[in-house]
């Protein structure tokens, strides 16, 4: 099992992808460019929508089948899941398509879970910080008193249900992959 750290209950971080990988899944989003302004979830309806006020950064969708899937989800079978059923006792076979997202300078993501009703199936989010040359863009767990400062290549595991934020871009640009494990929604029995 890979070497990892848990600075705060459940909040785990480990390398992931070596430095030429991070840079050809960059490269990959920007020569396909197909950047669209990243949304929230509304909680109510369930629909995605786009709201600057609590989230601004751009994003590209790479599913099944794509370079970028290929390339992150041999690791996510090999490392991420392996882990996460050592330290949880529960095994994830699925998850959802790979986001890059790109937070350029003044973006952020306000508190916020990557759960909830119309996304019970998501357990755990991964994210993978894919550069690290930029100033702010840590992610912090305000319940946990704790920011995770990006190192490229590094992954960032938790619980969907913890709360987190990006932390806004003094400079540079942030790139990261994310992807949730995803599991059978909870039963709702009332």
């Amino acid at each position: 099992m890979a070497d990892y750290a848990e600075p705060r209950p459940g909040i785990i971080t480990l390398p992931l992808l070596d430095a030429t990988t991070c840079e050809r899944i960059i490269a990959l989003a920007h020569e396909r460019d197909e950047w669209r302004q990243a949304g929230v979830v509304e909680k109510k309806s369930g629909h995605g929508q786009v709201m600057t006020r609590v989230r601004s950064a751009a994003l590209s969708p790479f599913g099944e089948g794509t370079e970028v899937w290929t390339l992150l989800h041999a690791r996510i079978d090999a490392v991420v899941r392996p882990l996460v059923k050592t330290r949880w006792a529960r095994d994830f076979p699925v998850h959802s398509e790979f986001q890059v997202v790109r937070y350029d300078p003044g973006d952020f993501y306000h508190t916020h879970r990557d759960s909830g009703p119309h996304l019970a199936d998501r357990y755990f989010s991964v994210v993978c910080y894919l550069n690290d040359d930029f100033d702010g863009g840590g992610t912090h767990f305000p319940g946990a008193a704790y920011t995770v400062d990006p190192v490229k290549g590094h992954a960032l595991i938790f619980p969907s249900d913890y709360l987190h934020r990006a932390e806004r871009i003094i400079e540079g640009t942030k790139h990261i992959a994310v992807t949730w494990l995803l599991g059978a929604p909870p039963v709702q029995w009332i």
